[in-house]
């Protein structure tokens, strides 16, 4: 055989050991970079180009940038593919695809080495200043998106949101209100019970995290629709935020 296959078989290892990570849900920066980014930007295009190519024709700089573009291009075909089914765009649903199919190609390209004659190693092994050149070169654009994609992760503005919730009492409703938003907010609360408005609590200003509350008592038919509508200040026209209950009174 022109080439031992032990490459294929840490490729193979790899793979299985980043769907084992992914799957078993570990929520970790350093194991899903650690297993996570070979998954998604070497081992599908090593594997594939090594199923292709089995010969070993391409030299080291070659292979390299035809893995990483490789397992870059089945990473986002995979990704439109995904999106299409039940199962979504998600960390166990990736990691399944880009394993599977790194291990179906290194089957293949296992096959294939066997099935061919063999050839010098020499060919492989020899290095060339311009093979060199392209590889550190790919290595540091690799390590430069790496950071460049942890830093605008970390960075990413946090979106704050507003919680609203309305719950039954025995003589009415109590509804609440709480600003989980980055800055301080005003709002506008209505209370409608038969697509009426009964009540209205106007210029309501919350600090960050703080939490306004009230009980209104009413009366009206059993199974009448009772509806919290919540207003911003800063767009008074559209509902920010609505509960509904259907209500027991008689």
């Amino acid at each position: 055989m022109y080439k031992r296959s032990s490459d294929l078989l840490i490729v193979a290892a790899a793979a299985i050991v980043g769907m084992v990570a992914a799957l078993s849900g570990a929520n970790n920066l350093v194991i899903g970079a650690l297993f996570g980014l070979p998954l998604a930007l070497a081992l599908p295009g090593y594997a594939l180009i090594a199923a292709g190519a089995p010969s070993g024709a391409l030299g080291p700089a070659e292979h390299l940038t035809f893995s990483v573009g490789g397992s870059i291009a089945v990473s986002v075909l995979g990704g439109f593919a995904l999106n299409l089914t039940p199962w979504g765009l998600r960390p166990d649903s990736w990691a399944l695809l880009l394993g599977g199919l790194t291990l179906a190609a290194c089957a293949v390209a296992l096959l294939r080495r066997q099935a061919i004659a063999p050839a010098p190693a020499a060919a492989w092994v020899r290095l060339r200043l311009r093979d060199i050149g392209l590889f550190g070169l790919a290595a540091l654009v690799a390590a430069g998106a790496f950071v460049v994609a942890i830093d605008g992760a970390a960075q990413l503005p946090a979106q704050g949101f507003t919680q609203l919730w309305m719950l039954p009492a025995d003589d009415g409703v109590r509804i609440g209100v709480q600003n989980l938003d980055s800055q301080t907010m005003r709002y506008t609360v209505e209370l409608a019970v038969g697509g009426q408005v009964m009540r209205r609590w106007e210029s309501i200003e919350l600090q960050r995290n703080a939490r306004w509350e009230t009980a209104e008592p009413f009366q009206a038919r059993a199974g009448a629709p009772v509806e919290a509508r919540l207003y911003r200040f800063d767009d008074p026209k559209n509902i920010y935020r609505q509960v509904a209950l259907q209500s027991s009174h008689q």
